[in-house]
């Protein structure tokens, strides 16, 4: 009989003493969700047939619960396996509406074509890094970080930032509550 009592006051000291930190953060629920109006001919055909028939509503790319990380330092946004959007054709452009739970906080441009584009973009995007699996946040494209912020350009983008900001700051909150940011 003392050894039950003792095995049953270990089991019970065990899930006494389990708290939040030994959890996978990586495994929580997320609020985040992202979200893009995408052309119907920019659609790749491996998308429903439902999906295809919508031509202006807005597809959810994919959630909080599909990135790994985002670093701060390297301004990167690492995703768990793959980038789990929907594929979109040729080069292109689309706006990527971000939200926390039904709250916009902002939108920046999607860029899925590395760094081969003849146009330029002021204001923040998600650009797909040269090797195709990686991805970063920058504050306009091309990637123009020598740019004093003196230069016009510059100045166009530090605005357009300032225009996100705050909930920018709102998602890297939710990040972190979901153990989902680095420095």
């Amino acid at each position: 009989m003392k050894y039950i009592n003792y095995l049953f006051a270990t089991i019970l000291l065990l899930f006494v003493s389990c708290n939040d930190e030994h959890t996978d953060k990586n495994n929580l629920p997320s609020t985040l969700n992202f979200k893009a109006v995408i052309p119907n001919d920019l659609r790749s055909s491996s998308i429903s047939e439902s999906e295809q028939k919508l031509e202006t509503d807005t597809i959810l790319l994919f959630s909080g619960k599909d990135i790994a990380w985002y670093n701060e330092t390297t301004r990167e946004l690492k995703f768990k396996d793959h980038f789990p959007g929907i594929e979109i054709k040729g080069y292109a452009s689309v706006d990527l509406l971000i939200y926390s739970g039904d709250e916009s906080l902002f939108s920046i441009n999607l860029i899925l074509t590395s760094n081969y584009m003849s146009w330029v973009i002021n204001s923040p995007v998600l650009l797909c890094g040269t090797d195709g699996k990686t991805y970063y946040v920058k504050d306009g494209y091309p990637d123009w970080e020598w740019l004093s912020n003196e230069e016009p350009v510059q100045i166009e983008r530090n605005e357009n930032w300032k225009a996100i900001e705050s909930g920018w700051n709102i998602f890297i909150e939710q990040l972190k509550k979901e153990g989902r940011y680095r420095k």
